[in-house]
């Protein structure tokens, strides 16, 4: 923006000036003063040369008087010359010119940067001036003194349980004091937050910091993703504003342990690709409970999940088990038909992948270990052809430590 001091900026030069420059970020801003004829329509452009031969590892964005015109792209193009569109450019008077540099490879850069003659046409209509907004160090007072609101609460909050929030407002060493500080935490529906702690402070000095410890109680269902919102109202410099802090958080199901078949658990994600995922029988047909028994090669189940690809469940274990083991198939209704591949995911990491299953390779068996895991995903993927994919991970079950 103009108006904004450089004054502390490490000085630099362009590539074909200094004969080396490293990869990086670079500002580079400098200031022209016009006296352009009046009376006809002056086209000014801005050309950029490169700093050697082939030499196009950067990009760059192109502002004039705080506008951005146009972007440098080696592999679009590409373009080296941009028109100042009028009504930007000052005819008469100071203009100044910014280019925000990304050099990806050593001595790449603009060679020159230079303001050029496009030609004039007589006449033309009358343009005034369009400002950008310029820098004001009142108005830009809150993002620059970096004052920061952080909400410290654990990533697995439990059903229905109250845990401590706390919310803290820090303010960095070498800035102004901020005054008139409340504090506030903002909970989604269903939720509880309540604090005894003073919320209000006259001000906090630079390098100082205040909390307000919250009491937070989750709803009684498991919740795959919510966010905790809190803010800080002050006025810094005679200006008040806001500094928002955020925390994503996961309620999932109480932890298991004890032994258990997944149709039997809360499902925190089910998505499937033709109708919803379906408990102890097959995916059938659009509706809920429209299946039939498990059966993969005439092998029926009497527990498991029927799903179409592509699908995905999720569970949570918390920790407590040990083993997951199922028969991966494609279920008998569909007989010879479908394709489809089955993957057993914890806490993010994969722990097993099959080759292509068909509707005429009966069942996979799959034992894995899932050993301190608290997230299991089970994925099946239809290959880009899910016409005919119904799945099935029959018997699916996890062996858990009771007790833990």
């Amino acid at each position: 923006m103009p108006g904004y001091s450089d004054g502390s900026w490490k000085a630099t030069s362009l590539p074909q000036q200094t004969g080396k420059s490293e990869p990086g970020v670079r500002w580079y801003r400098t200031s022209a003063r016009l006296d352009l004829p009046q009376g006809q329509d002056n086209a000014i452009a801005l050309d950029l040369a490169e700093a050697a031969a082939g030499s196009t590892g950067y990009r760059a964005q192109i502002f004039v008087n705080g506008w951005l015109i146009g972007r440098y792209l080696p592999d679009t193009g590409p373009q080296t010359r941009f028109v100042v569109p009028k009504g930007i450019l000052r005819e008469q008077g100071s203009n100044t010119v910014a280019l925000a540099v990304w050099s990806t490879e050593a001595g790449a850069g603009p060679g020159s940067v230079k303001l050029v003659d496009a030609g004039a046409s007589a006449g033309g209509i009358k343009v005034g001036a369009v400002a950008a907004p310029s820098y004001d160090a009142t108005t830009y007072a809150m993002a620059a003194s970096g004052a920061r609101v952080e909400v410290d609460a654990e990533p697995f909050l439990s059903t229905s349980t109250a845990a401590r929030v706390p919310v803290t407002l820090s303010v960095p060493k070498d800035t102004p004091t901020v005054r008139d500080v409340e504090l506030a935490l903002k909970v989604p529906d269903g939720w509880t937050a309540t604090t005894d702690d003073r919320i209000r402070f006259d001000r906090v000095r630079p390098g100082g910091k205040v909390t307000a410890v919250y009491t937070v109680t989750p709803p009684g269902d498991p919740v795959h993703y919510a966010v905790l919102s809190a803010t800080a109202q002050l006025t810094r410099s005679g200006r008040q504003g806001t500094v928002t802090g955020i925390r994503a958080v996961q309620v999932p199901p109480p932890g298991l342990s004890a032994d258990a078949f997944l149709s039997d658990l809360t499902l925190v994600k089910a998505v499937n690709g033709w109708g919803p995922v379906e408990r102890d029988i097959s995916n059938g047909e659009s509706a809920a409970g429209d299946g039939r028994p498990l059966s993969i090669s005439g092998d029926t189940y009497a527990k498991g999940l029927g799903v179409h690809a592509n699908s995905q469940v999720r569970v949570y274990l918390g920790g407590g088990c040990t083993r997951f083991t199922a028969t991966a198939g494609l279920d008998d209704e569909v007989g010879d038909s479908g394709s489809v591949t089955f993957q057993v995911v914890a806490d993010g990491r994969s722990l097993t992948t099959t080759p292509v299953v068909r509707g005429s390779d009966g069942g996979t068996d799959i034992y894995v270990d899932v050993t301190g895991a608290r997230w299991l995903n089970l994925l099946v993927d239809g290959d880009g052809d899910v016409s005919s994919d119904h799945a099935d991970w029959a018997g699916a079950r996890l062996s858990c430590k009771d007790g833990a």
